[in-house]
């Protein structure tokens, strides 16, 4: 992947009868390579950009763009498959599977049998700084620092080429937060993908490459 576009995205919240539009026409570009934060106020759509970046949620009208390619509706699955890989703050593992399971999940997918998907997910655990020990163990014997680097494993296992997190060092301690922030820098800058980061930290959100600011239902890169 060089670079993510979306174009014309529009986005409406439906509940009931009720409608409440989130963006409008929104053109954004993003790039291999860089990090970026996304800030706005509480309630403007920050994990929702997050979610329509990977494509979780579909748009009311517009569409992605993958290296000049329109993201079809049929290949969405294939897209969050092998493109996009969604860090939600709760890191989304699988509770009764172990780490080892969880990391080994994508390579499973892809057709690698059990035994050789667990022996790589070993190699990803090193990637994050995590002990192979842990291996054996599910994510709740974990502390939420250490569960975060767990789902970045899993993320580098799928070779996502896009990293979109929400809020990930919320409720972690002071350590925990910069250990996660730097793996994710590292897979923007180290690993030349993109990383996109959705935060109300103006701390963070000065280290990015660039902002995306939400305001008002628009969207814009500053």
């Amino acid at each position: 992947m060089k670079e993510l576009r979306m174009r014309d995205v529009s986005y409406v919240y439906r509940q009931g009868k009720h409608e409440m539009p989130v963006f409008s026409g929104v053109n954004l570009t993003l790039e291999a390579g860089r990090l970026y934060v996304v800030t706005g106020s509480a309630g403007s759509g920050r994990t929702t950009l997050l979610q329509l970046l990977a494509g979780l949620i579909a748009p009311e009208t517009g569409w992605l763009e993958l290296d000049g390619r329109r993201v079809r509706r049929w290949q969405i699955s294939r897209y969050r498959r092998d493109v996009a890989t969604m860090l939600f703050e709760k890191n989304n593992l699988m509770m009764q599977a172990d780490v080892a399971e969880n990391i080994a999940m994508p390579l499973r997918i892809q057709g690698k049998s059990r035994a050789r998907a667990v022996q790589e997910a070993l190699g990803f655990l090193d990637s994050v700084a995590l002990p192979r020990g842990i291996a054996s163990m599910t994510p709740a014997m974990l502390s939420g620092g250490d569960q975060q680097r767990v789902a970045i494993a899993r993320a580098l296992a799928a070779d996502s080429q896009i990293l979109l997190a929400a809020e990930p060092a919320r409720n972690l301690d002071v350590e925990n937060a910069a250990g996660i922030l730097r793996l994710i820098d590292a897979f923007a800058h180290r690993e030349g993908r993109c990383a996109v980061i959705a935060t109300a930290d103006e701390t963070l959100a000065a280290q990015a490459d660039a902002r995306i600011v939400i305001e008002g239902g628009n969207v814009r890169e500053e």
